[in-house]
């Protein structure tokens, strides 16, 4: 299958009624894929079938249960596909490696999966050498979302596959480990079927993606991306928070809060692999899969792979998710990067707003503002439209900030969107909208709060949508 690098950074462009959405390049025809998963370990296979259902780029055509017990997670996906109205798509029972009961298997405690539509296949792995072999479109993908048992089974019972499809893979730690660690590590989908993942990293694939841990291991909605998902009514949201509720109380590793923060969403990066990989540094290495579980670049031995080492624009990416999860993007838009704060005074401190919040004395950045107003700058980087600011005031719940907001494009020339008074009741961030517009520099000017005292800041954060690269 010739590997397809359709566009898929956003398009941005501001109406007069505020943001529009951005419109993705498709490829022109979906690719048709299977997808193979442990769902029901971590929650990232759900977010990842939801992702893909929700891409039209891409025709899911099977979905294989594998890794601990295969059959009961039949279950779980049929509720799924059913939530998002797919309950056509047929399933295929994997490879089993042990009797654990799924992690969130009580969110589909009451789904009557004998009224499921679509077909139910007990032996998954030739199911999915069936359909392979009977592919006329040279286009398929198969998706390796979990430990490669399944995969190993299907190429060792039918070695022709290999060269009839595009394999993607979450899988593998090639210079970072989990959550960014400068040393490689043994992932865990690749350390749990050691054997089998030797055997699928040394056959040669048609194509052979992989999503490790350097990318992959990084994906996690926080903020106004993940608060959106947290409240859309959209089935993709509702299937992922819901789960949510079953599944982190019922493990006992789960380090994040699904109030507030995703988990790690390792799964999506291979998803968009089937259509796009502007987001990510790809680079072909030759792998293989050592005794101990660890994945190693090796010259004389390893097979090539296409492997994602580094990101572009990971937020790019995490917006693309948000939008197909939701069905839209914060209202707002999401947050900007900032490359550069300059300031009126205290410039030696000033960099401390943007890594914040910081509310110990000596940590957030404080302004004398009885004399005269002052300043700092933030430089986006690149044009975007911006419509809101958020501010910690470090000393918010006892005293109002006076400030106000100017943009400006080239730096030089500025106008005023927001005059208005801060703080007051939470030294937590607060929420400044205004108007949608066009800048690559945002300053705030503060103007006092009518006492002696500091006027510090504790972070600001600035919001809106990219244009399109």
């Amino acid at each position: 299958m010739h590997y397809k690098t359709v566009r898929c950074l956003l398009a941005f462009s501001m109406l007069v009624v505020g943001f529009a959405y951005p419109a993705f390049a498709q490829a022109k025809s979906p690719i048709p894929v299977i997808y193979d998963t442990d769902l029901g370990e971590d929650i990232d296979d759900t977010w990842a079938l939801c992702f893909l259902l929700n891409s039209p780029e891409v025709d899911l055509k099977l979905v294989t249960t594998g890794f601990g017990n295969a059959e009961a997670k039949v279950k779980l996906v049929a509720k799924i596909l059913t939530e998002m109205g797919r309950d056509d798509i047929p399933i295929a029972i994997g490879q089993s490696t042990g009797g654990w009961a799924p992690n969130y298997i009580d969110w589909a405690k009451d789904f009557d999966v004998s009224r499921y539509r679509g077909k139910i296949y007990e032996d998954g792995i030739e199911k999915m050498v069936e359909m392979i072999m009977a592919d006329r479109t040279g286009r398929l993908a198969v998706f390796a979302m979990g430990p490669l048992q399944n995969i190993a089974a299907a190429v060792e019972q039918e070695p022709q596959i290999a060269q009839r499809v595009e394999l993607i893979a979450m899988a593998g730690s090639i210079y970072k480990g989990y959550d960014g660690k400068p040393e490689p590590v043994a992932e865990s989908n690749v350390r749990c079927r050691i054997a089998d993942s030797q055997r699928v990293f040394s056959t040669r694939w048609k194509k052979f993606v992989v999503a490790p841990l350097d990318t992959a291991g990084l994906i996690q909605l926080t903020d106004e991306r993940y608060r959106h998902v947290f409240e859309s009514r959209s089935p993709a949201a509702r299937v992922c928070i819901d789960a949510y509720e079953i599944f982190e109380p019922n493990v006992n590793w789960a380090n994040f809060n699904t109030k507030i923060e995703s988990s790690t969403l390792y799964d999506t990066l291979a998803v968009y692999f089937a259509w796009s990989d502007d987001v990510v540094q790809m680079e072909r290495l030759p792998l293989i899969v050592d005794d101990k579980g660890f994945t190693r670049i090796d010259k004389n031995k390893g097979v090539p792979a296409y492997v994602a080492t580094a990101w572009k624009d990971q937020a790019a990416f995490e917006d693309l998710l948000v939008q197909r999860i939701a069905g839209s993007l914060p209202e707002h838009g999401t947050r900007l990067p900032v490359v550069g704060i300059t300031a009126s005074a205290k410039q030696e401190t000033v960099g401390k707003l943007i890594e914040g919040p910081n509310h110990r004395h000596g940590e957030a950045w404080a302004v004398p503002v009885n004399d005269q107003p002052e300043w700092f700058q933030l430089d986006l980087g690149e044009t975007a439209t911006v419509g809101m600011l958020k501010i910690a005031f470090a000393n918010g719940n006892v005293w109002r900030e006076k400030f106000d907001v100017q943009v400006s494009t080239d730096g030089r020339n500025w106008s005023t969107v927001l005059d208005t008074i801060g703080g007051g009741k939470t030294r937590d961030f607060e929420s400044f909208p205004f108007k949608p517009v066009r800048a690559r520099y945002v300053r705030v000017t503060l103007k006092g709060h009518g006492t002696w005292h500091d006027s510090p800041i504790g972070a600001v954060r600035v919001y809106g949508l990219r244009d399109s690269r």
